[in-house]
């Protein structure tokens, strides 16, 4: 550097006060070099110009040492900033508190969970806060803390300032302050929410457990790996099983032993503890054991929310009497159709075989009562008269009776059909009692339906022919309606008769039951029975809703799809 370039340097205006220190240092520089004072050295030109160059590199280093300092003390107050933020809003409460128990510090979630303002808080007892039947909890809790300098976890219930309860976690730290004096960090977490979670968890096991000690049912509980998770008394009263097999938690060993029980072993690859293949299915099967007694084995899969699978539950009751029991009725069922085919049977075979010698009785009777009546006296034309009456009634006896068996004995198959058809041939059979009894006979819209067209034509025909035969004064009025419910059709046949007694609702569908004499009414009294017969056979159900006098309707099911053959 020059003379002049020092000069014109030095000449440069400047405002920073480290410059203004060096213009200062090199003025009296240049007055020592013109004039040194007495007794002082001189100064070159070249030491001179070596320590302004000195003083300028300690000036840059300065400045750049302020700079960092600067930008320390930003970062630092950031960090305290940051600090100060963390520590106010934590989502748990700290506190510090000295030896003797007083709070020197809270932050603003401490002073929130005790519902104070976080300067009442300080040099305030901590125990304050302490629910009364936890104080020895928290002193025990505080005593360890400062006697081992270990940390410190505890729960129990605090208070608040309106004397509401919560639960809380304390976690405690020793440390000690800028004196050296002890105290201790504590972190202040709300536990309630988990502690209800988990009273609730406990009251739920204690139901669930006393429902499975409870149950009827032998129920175990495995995790996915097989492993044995609970299971209840009745379990291993039903197979028999030491409770060191079981609870020794081995998956093979627990099954083995029940292997050994059965009587079928290989059928329990499907129905053991966890079987791989039907993880995620509900099993249900029945076990036989070596003993005799039958198992109902009910196997669901335990999945959760998230569709995760966390093992199964399964239910074994025994069934053994149930199974006897099925045994006997299955007997019996099998007993009654057998008696009931040999009564059918014998009803048509009695009723078919009994016509040829009524008729030749028939016939004979006849013959007497044409040739000698009124030749013998008159108790002899009274009996001949019985005789043929009684003939007539067995004739027809027989005929019903030969009718009633033929419904299950001689069947046609159901096929589609209209019912509307079944009324009409129905009508045309009973032409002439219409005519006797001036009724009138009316019927809407009908259904198609799927049935043995004959017996539809038998069973509308009787219940027709008891509506036209049970009449009051005035002519018989009969309606014929259907209706659609659900999957059946309802039929009904509406009348304007003498009515039934409610009392008798039932038993007029009994096989020869009359309410009235022969006199009053003919009649064998089968035809209702025949109707409930053939209603039965398509899968239906009849019955009557009826008041004396006032009339009677007859309604019966029919299934839309057939139920039976």
């Amino acid at each position: 550097m020059t003379s002049k370039d020092a000069l014109s340097s030095d000449a440069a205006p400047s405002n920073c006060p480290h410059k203004l220190l060096r213009e200062h240092a090199e003025e009296a520089l240049r007055g020592k070099a013109i004039s040194p004072p007495e007794g002082q050295e001189t100064f070159s030109l070249h030491e001179i110009r070596q320590i302004l160059h000195e003083l300028r590199v300690h000036q840059i280093e300065l400045e750049m040492q302020n700079e960092e300092l600067r930008r320390t003390q930003v970062e630092l107050d950031n960090v305290r900033a940051r600090y100060f933020d963390l520590y106010d809003l934590a989502p748990v409460g700290y506190c510090t508190i000295s030896e003797n128990g007083l709070i020197q510090e809270a932050n603003l979630t401490a002073a929130t969970m005790f519902g104070e303002a976080r300067s009442t808080l300080v040099k305030q007892p901590f125990s304050r806060s302490i629910h009364m039947d936890n104080q020895d909890i928290y002193y025990e809790h505080k005593k360890q803390l400062f006697e081992t300098g270990a940390p410190q976890v505890c729960e129990l219930r605090m208070l608040k300032r309106d004397a509401a309860t919560f639960w809380a976690r304390l976690e405690a730290t020793k440390g000690q302050d800028a004196d050296g004096a002890l105290l201790c960090r504590v972190v202040v977490s709300d536990i309630t929410e988990s502690k209800q979670t988990e009273e609730v968890l406990i009251f739920n096991n204690i139901i669930l457990r006393t429902q499975q000690e409870s149950s009827i049912d032998g129920i175990l509980v495995v995790d996915e790996n097989g492993g044995i998770l609970s299971y209840n008394q009745r379990f291993v009263d039903l197979w028999g099983i030491s409770l060191d097999v079981i609870d020794s938690k081995s998956d093979e060993r627990t099954l083995q032993s029940l292997r050994d029980k059965m009587a079928n072993p290989k059928e329990f690859a499907v129905k053991g503890i966890n079987p791989p293949e039907v993880r995620d299915e509900i099993c249900r099967d029945e076990i036989v054991l070596k003993d005799g007694r039958s198992l109902d084995c009910y196997s669901a899969p335990m999945i959760g929310a998230n569709g995760k699978y966390y093992g199964r539950v399964q239910y074994f009751r025994d069934i053994t009497e149930r199974k006897r029991a099925e045994e006997v009725l299955l007997k019996k069922s099998e007993d009654l159709a057998r008696s009931n085919a040999d009564l059918a049977q014998f009803a048509y075979i009695a009723s078919h075989d009994l016509q040829e010698p009524l008729r030749t009785i028939t016939r004979f009777v006849q013959l007497l009562e044409k040739r000698y009546h009124g030749k013998l006296d008159q108790d002899a034309d009274e009996f001949i008269g019985y005789i043929v009456s009684g003939t007539k009634r067995m004739q027809q006896l027989i005929n019903d009776l030969l009718t009633y068996s033929r419904i299950d004995t001689r069947r046609d198959p159901l096929c589609p059909m209209k019912m509307e058809d079944a009324v009409q041939s129905a009508i045309q059979y009973l032409k002439y009692v219409i005519e006797e009894t001036k009724g009138t006979i009316k019927y809407g819209l009908l259904p198609s339906i799927i049935a043995d067209e004959q017996q539809m034509t038998q069973l509308v025909t009787n219940i027709l022919g008891n509506a036209l035969k049970f009449h009051g004064e005035e002519a018989p009025r009969i309606e014929i309606s259907a209706a659609l419910k659900g999957n059946d059709w309802i039929f009904s046949v509406r009348d304007n008769g003498i009515g039934i007694d409610p009392q008798y609702k039932d038993r007029i569908f009994e096989i020869f039951q009359r309410l009235h004499t022969r006199e009053e009414y003919s009649g064998t009294g089968i035809g209702l029975a025949i109707a409930k017969k053939i209603v039965e056979r398509h899968g239906g159900r009849i019955w009557v809703e009826s008041e004396p006098g006032e009339g009677s309707t007859f309604k019966f099911t029919l299934p839309v799809e057939a139920k039976n053959a």
